[in-house]
């Protein structure tokens, strides 16, 4: 986000991993959440808005909404998916989701197919490339979903084989209808570069450190690492740091009593001015005055 230049102070959203979320279901145990998992979401109109951050992860997602507007922005760019179409996520691609009209109620569907299992299903998967845009999403695909999630519910000793024929069914018409290959797309060990880059800013985005250490860690170059990670989620590794310490400043300055100095420790700042100032930019108001408005949240 843009500093504000108002002296109006905006109380900022409430990111999703920061409350009781009404996710109903996941349809994954421990041994199947490696292949593929389905989060149905229900809010009632009129209730407080929570938005998903941006965050990036390893799977190809589906956001599938059922009743109302789902507002989607992926590498910057601004979707609106309204029931009867989808939106699919490319793994990697960095974006941040919320339900766009408040006052009307929200049910949907978000599906995720892991990188490990799209790789194991379809040759060449990191060449794979998906329409970027809303596209038409069939009924029956609906369909097999509620499915799927009836079926991993029940007592069924062949559960795990009916859904999978059922979310791989799925998989293989959004594939045959929406995606095709791109001869000039990612090595896979470009895409290993970056998960691996992913996974290591989100683990130390809280020492205070350079991601250029991560370039040294993976044994390539700052410069090499930094391209890479920029073409494939749309944003520099500073900039994906920064937005995952916020989320969590964030969530400790509104739901908790810690000193706003030890909290600025905490997320990775040596010093509580710089923190005060990436906290601004980020949110339009000091940590200070956010927490003196009593806006609370529930963790």
């Amino acid at each position: 986000m843009k500093q504000s230049t108002s002296n109006t102070q905006r109380v900022p959203e409430i990111p999703y991993d920061s409350i009781s979320t009404d996710v109903i279901f996941e349809a994954a145990d421990e041994a199947q959440r490696k292949d593929w998992q389905v989060l149905e979401l229900r809010r009632n109109a009129g209730e407080e808005l929570s938005r998903i951050p941006r965050h990036s992860h390893q799977s190809l997602e589906l956001i599938i909404p059922v009743q109302g507007i789902a507002e989607v922005k992926v590498k910057n760019n601004q979707y609106f998916v309204h029931p009867g179409n989808m939106l699919i996520i490319p793994p990697l691609s960095i974006h941040e989701s919320r339900r766009s009209d408040f006052h009307s109620g929200y049910s949907g569907f978000v599906v995720q197919y892991s990188y490990q299992y799209m790789h194991e299903m379809i040759d060449h998967a990191s060449r794979l490339v998906f329409d970027s845009s809303p596209v038409a999403f069939e009924g029956k695909w609906l369909d097999h979903i509620r499915s799927a999630v009836s079926i991993m519910e029940s007592d069924d000793p062949l559960k795990r084989l009916r859904t999978s024929l059922l979310m791989n069914e799925v998989l293989l018409e959004i594939t045959q209808r929406y995606g095709h290959w791109d001869q000039n797309g990612p090595e896979d060990s470009q895409i290993i570069l970056v998960q691996n880059a992913l996974s290591a800013i989100q683990e130390n985005a809280f020492r205070d450190q350079g991601v250029q250490e991560v370039a040294a860690d993976l044994h390539v170059s700052y410069a090499y690492l930094s391209r890479c990670f920029k073409k494939e989620t749309g944003i520099t590794m500073t900039r994906f740091r920064d937005e995952v310490r916020m989320a969590r400043s964030l969530k400790l300055v509104t739901g908790s009593r810690i000193p706003l100095e030890d909290i600025a420790l905490e997320v990775g700042y040596g010093e509580y001015a710089p923190f005060c100032r990436k906290f601004r930019s980020y949110f339009g108001c000091t940590p200070s005055s956010l927490r003196k408005s009593g806006h609370k949240q529930s963790i």
